[in-house]
């Protein structure tokens, strides 16, 4: 039964099921596999596959036979019988991916599709899996995949897939994508589309494709042949859209909105205009466009007057009316003329009392109403949307509204035989009149009038529409009630409603109708080179859709292993098989598996070829050379990739295959020495090729901050494995490029660069990103600089003006580096601001100051201080600890005591200003100093500069809202201070001392009240230890006491006045008693400082 031709690929399963079981109850034994596997891999190869996009069911045929096949082979490898020969490769071809077509002069285009079902591929590809269990074909199968890549493009332009958003939906039908705001365009464009007599017009439409006259003709033939034979989901009219102009010639903007009554004027107009010929005209025109008569009638003689005038669209006023019925008939009866109004009847001579009407003469098979729903407003002087219910049938006889109807002999109008329209199409506004979107309903004219089917084309979205919605999506009017504020019920409208009604005449229509599926639609005829280049476009997007399938990735996968563990220790080795199955896993990850987020097919991807490098350093090469070749490698994988697990994944890679051919391969590895014993290039080093290929990327950085992170975290990561690294990476230009990049917003854009510097200057203007890496990066490759050495030109080796193990900075760095505006470097300023580069930036301070050719003091070193001391008074003050942490560096090591005196002196200035915020890190400053060893200085210099300035840094401290500020605090000044003291009199701890004390008192005396910080008893405690112990060295100790005392009371009122003020506000006193508390202390605090 199996070998019939009659198999029903929809009403198969259960025999195939029935086969499958007999089949495996057999004994293997008595089965003769051969014959069996002969038999039905033959029917898998030879079967026709029938598909429809966008609507893939299960062929029953294909799995059957798919089933048994893997049952088969199976018996046969445990019975050691090699059946496979090149079963795999037809198999693959038949039912994976279809070969190219090649077409000769005279031969037509033949749909020829693979299955497209996703689980019955998963079955597909196992079986060739197992098909493929020797070198031979293993080694076939990785080169058909290798050849499914296309050589000059890259498979997917964006950097996220989204497979289901990408096939012809399964209505059948293509949409059109939104360029914009091009809502109104696509709307219309469909519902013509969908009018298959006016395409057949325009795809049969004889026109010069090389005349820029009528591009614009050929760009709607070509959109409807797109839109016909496409099968993607939606076809950008891109080409259409810009062939269009406006009356004054200019190109349409396509970010503005247009009425989609306006643009149906302005694009028949358009496209009349580039007709060839009258006859073509005339016959474009039939379609849409007929004729009205504007008539006047004499009541009072029997003359009348009439003037024709061609149309396209009936204007239906909706306001006051309910009906298309009653519109229409308010259309033809006219405005009686009397009065004062009387008609000037020119045969007569006189005035007469008239009638005044519009009545339809001819009337094409192809009728729009325009629903007039907006109105302008005299009083508001804006446009407004009538949102009133509006109902339209969905027949309707158009003869009542003739001029032959309506003229002198109606009795015989009355008697005539009926001119029937249908409903096949309508256009909704959904929105207000200043704001909207635009849609359409639409019949398919081929189905039957007794059960039509109808669609939603919504932009790219083509879905099924069930008709006998029409009232409630397009009649407008109301949609429940609600209530306002004050309880009021109302109406609410509905904002959706039909704007445009599109009718074809019955005769017409029930001629096209035919039976037949609707996903199968009848094409019409298109000229033969777009049809080859159309189905050319659809043979590689199949090709694309099958290929973004987590079950190709799986069978990649799978396939890399099968590769490595059938030639692992094959004899001889030939790494060629190796190589190609690495380039095979490369380019699926690159173009495919990182375009999904967190595909777990895509990190096994990830693992097999980490084996690959982890047992061949040949491969590694072969990953160095890839990247290099591949332009767009490390942007689509790195720079510009979105998902954060796929760029640590690639990051691994890169890491590992340095490493293994830094340690294994070393004479290729780079850069080649001076004696030039190597037989390589420097250009064909790998550490060249891998540099080479991250600064080809480095424009990808303007689209994505969030991928700076890792792309300078690899950067990073190479230039830490020491100096040949960084001398290859300063080669290169990353210095110069890094600090390009942190002044772009200050630097003026090179001819032809302005997009790149404006897209990076906005990164800056606007956000914040993490510079954590960028900052190690530029600390490492400094640190083989030294900037007070004189920079050499930008196009001279700096390796040739090496002094003391540091090179110069060329031209151009340095310029950057000292680059300055209101007196802070802004590199340095920029990358501590960023609180993430505070190690590295300090480490470069230290590497400058303490250069052997630097200065005592300098112009740059005065920068470097300058702008560390500039990032102290911050708000709020613990962003200032990247700044405070580079000058313990910039103390640490300078040779100048004024240096150290003017930071320690700012730096203590600031602190009575940091408020609630920042306290631990500059007590942090002064602990750092306080054990700080500066072999350039005198040992206790440092020391003294922190006593010097005791007083302004320590009460502060000593009253901070952090209890472990305060205690630690306390506890640095015994180790400067008074334990110093205790081991004998010295003069400068003693003026210390007494420096202390005043400060203290002046601090809770004058500053501390007005800062208003949260204080209570134990804010108090550290200071008045301190006090005590500042009072033991005292000379008048009754002085001290009174002072002693008094403070302790001026404490007891401000504890006081923090508990009233937390009580008002707790119990919302009112402010004019706050105001007077408030006062009355301020009188307490000048009556104190008087005494």
């Amino acid at each position: 039964m199996l070998d019939q031709p009659w198999l029903d690929p929809k009403s198969s399963a259960e025999m195939f099921q029935t086969a499958l079981l007999n089949f495996n109850e057999v004994s293997p034994e008595s089965l003769d596999i051969e014959t069996c596997f002969k038999t039905w891999s033959s029917r898998l190869i030879k079967y026709e596959v029938n598909e429809v996009v966008g609507c893939s069911n299960e062929d029953f045929v294909i799995t059957g036979f798919t089933r048994l096949l893997t049952r088969c082979v199976s018996l046969a490898r445990s019975r050691g019988i090699h059946v496979y020969n090149d079963v795999a490769e037809d198999i693959f071809q038949n039912l994976l991916f279809r070969p190219m077509a090649t077409y000769t002069e005279n031969s037509q285009p033949i749909e020829s599709l693979p299955c497209l079902h996703g689980p019955s591929r998963s079955e597909i590809y196992t079986l060739v899996i197992q098909l493929v269990n020797d070198p031979e074909n293993c080694v076939k199968m990785v080169k058909h995949n290798l050849h499914l890549f296309p050589k000059d493009q890259s498979l997917h332009d964006g950097f996220h897939a989204d497979r289901g958003r990408w096939a012809r939906s399964v209505a059948g039908h293509v949409g059109l994508q939104n360029m914009s705001n091009t809502c109104y365009l696509n709307s219309l464009m469909t519902q013509l589309f969908m009018n298959r007599t006016f395409r057949a017009f325009i795809l049969e439409m004889p026109i010069d494709q090389a005349d820029e006259s009528q591009k614009l003709i050929h760009f709607l033939k070509v959109l409807f042949a797109r839109m016909q034979n496409s099968y993607t989901k939606a076809v950008e009219p891109k080409d259409f859209v810009e062939a269009i102009t406006d009356y004054e010639g200019e190109q349409i903007d396509i970010a503005v909105q247009m009425d989609v009554d306006e643009f149906f004027n302005l694009i028949f107009d358009r496209l009349e205009g580039q007709m060839p010929s009258m006859e073509l005209k005339s016959s474009f025109r039939s379609h849409y466009g007929g004729q009205l008569v504007q008539q006047v009638k004499s009541n009072e003689c029997p003359h009348i007057s009439e003037r024709t005038e061609p149309f396209s669209a009936i204007q239906c006023d909706i306001k006051g009316k309910s009906t298309l019925q009653e519109s229409l008939k308010a259309y033809v009866e006219g405005e009686i003329m009397d009065g004062d109004n009387k008609y000037s009847c020119t045969t007569c001579d006189r005035h007469v009392d008239a009638v005044k009407r519009t009545c339809l003469k001819d009337i094409p098979n192809h009728l729009i109403f325009h629903l007039k729903r907006f109105e302008f407003d005299l009083q508001t002087m804006h446009r407004s949307k009538i949102n009133d219910s509006f109902e339209f049938p969905t027949s309707i006889d158009m003869k009542p509204y003739t001029i032959e109807y309506l003229s002198g002999d109606e009795k015989n109008g009355e008697n005539s035989s009926r001119d029937m329209f249908e409903l096949v199409g309508v256009l909704v506004h959904s929105g207000t009149a200043e704001s909207g979107h635009y849609y359409s309903y639409i019949r398919n004219r081929l189905s039957p009038s007794g059960a039509p089917e109808w669609f939603e084309f919504n932009d790219s979205e083509v879905s099924a529409f069930d008709p006998s919605t029409i009232p409630a999506a397009c009649y407008g009017g109301t949609d429940g009630v609600t209530r306002d504020a004050m309880g009021q019920t109302y109406a609410l409208s509905k904002p959706y409603s039909a704007y445009m009604l599109f009718y074809e005449r019955s005769s017409l229509l029930s001629s096209s109708t035919v039976n037949q599926d609707s996903a199968v639609q009848t094409r019409l005829s298109i000229p033969r080179e777009l049809e080859l280049e159309i189905h050319s476009e659809n043979e590689y997007f199949i090709r694309k859709y099958c290929m973004f399938d987590n079950n190709h990735i799986e069978f990649i996968r799978k396939l890399l292993d099968q590769q490595q563990r059938l030639f692992k220790n094959s004899i001889p080795y030939d790494h060629i098989h190796e190589k190609r199955a690495l380039i095979l896993g490369l380019d699926t990850l690159e173009q495919i598996a990182t375009r999904f987020k967190d595909s777990t097919e895509g990190e096994a991807l990830f693992n097999i070829l980490n084996i690959y490098l982890i047992n061949c350093p040949e491969c590694c090469l072969e990953f160095f050379d890839w990247l290099c070749q591949k332009e767009e490698a490390i942007t689509n994988l790195l720079v510009c990739n979105p998902y954060g697990k796929a760029r640590a994944n690639f990051l691994r890679l890169v890491m590992f295959a340095l490493n293994q051919v830094r340690r294994k391969r070393p004479e290729v590895y780079g850069p080649i020495d001076e004696s030039g014993d190597h037989d390589i290039e420097y250009e064909d080093t790998v550490l060249y090729k891998l540099c080479t290929s991250l600064m080809r990327s480095w424009n990808g950085l303007q689209w994505s901050i969030k991928t700076w992170g890792d792309y300078f975290g690899l950067l990073a990561s190479i230039s830490a494995l020491g100096e040949t690294e960084k001398v290859v990476m300063l080669d290169m230009g990353f210095l110069k490029k890094i600090m390009e990049l942190l002044l772009m917003d200050h630097l003026q854009a090179p001819r032809k660069m302005e997009y790149l510097f404006e897209n990076f200057a906005k990164i800056w203007a606007k956000r914040r990103p993490s510079l954590g890496n960028l900052g190690s990066v530029m600390g490492e490759l400094m640190s083989l600089c030294d900037p007070h050495l004189t920079p050499c030109r930008d196009d001279e080796n700096r390796t040739h003006f090496r002094h003391l193990s540091k090179f110069p900075l060329n031209a151009t760095e340095y310029d950057y580096f000292s680059f300055s505006t209101k007196s802070q470097m802004q590199i340095l300023s920029r990358l501590l601001e960023s609180q993430t580069t505070t190690e590295s930036m300090a480490r470069l301070v230290a590497n400058i100051v303490k250069s052997e050719v630097a200065p005592v003091e300098g112009p740059l070193l005065e920068q470097i201080k300058n702008t560390l001391l500039a990032g102290v008074p911050v708000d709020p003050a613990q962003e200032a600890e990247p700044f405070l942490m580079c000058l313990l560096y910039f103390v640490s090591v300078t040779k100048s005591p004024n240096y150290v005196r003017e930071i320690i002196r700012r730096v203590s200035d600031e602190v009575p200003t940091i408020g609630t915020d920042g306290g631990s890190e500059h007590l942090l400053f002064f602990q750092e100093l306080a054990v700080l060893k500066n072999l350039h200085l005198k040992p206790y210099l440092i020391k003294w500069r922190m006593i010097d300035y005791v007083a302004l840094w320590a009460p502060p401290l000593l009253t901070y809202c952090d209890a472990t500020v305060r205690e630690n605090t306390e506890k640095l000044l015994d180790d400067i201070l008074f334990d110093s003291l205790q081991d004998g009199d010295r003069p400068k701890a003693r003026k210390g001392v007494e420096d202390l004390m005043n400060g203290c008192f002046t601090f809770i005396e004058s500053k501390l009240p007005r800062l208003r910080q949260p204080c209570d008893e134990k804010t108090f405690e550290n200071v008045l230890r301190v006090l005590e112990k500042c009072g033991e060295y005292q000379d008048d100790e009754e002085t001290f006491r009174a002072r002693s005392n008094a403070l302790r009371l001026l404490i007891e009122k401000i504890i006081l006045e923090e508990e009233e003020d937390a009580d008002l506000a707790s119990d919302e006193w009112g402010g004019s008693e706050i105001g007077s508390d408030t006062h009355e202390m301020e009188v307490q605090l000048d009556e104190y400082n008087s005494t």
